[in-house]
């Protein structure tokens, strides 16, 4: 993004557009791993080959 602004390809009110995106997009992945919360340690247990406790 800083690229194509630099480049002139990206003008300011679009690259405001394309921060707030990703801003709540950042925001909906955070709020839906709070959500659905995934035990990610049984993963790394198996792939180090530590049986589960």
């Amino acid at each position: 993004m800083v690229i194509a602004s630099g480049m002139g390809w990206l003008s300011p009110i679009l690259a405001a557009i394309v921060h707030n995106v990703g801003s709540v997009l950042v925001v909906v992945a955070s709020a839906s791993l709070s959500i659905f919360p995934g035990d990610f340690s049984t993963a790394e247990k198996k792939d180090e080959g530590i049986p589960n406790s």
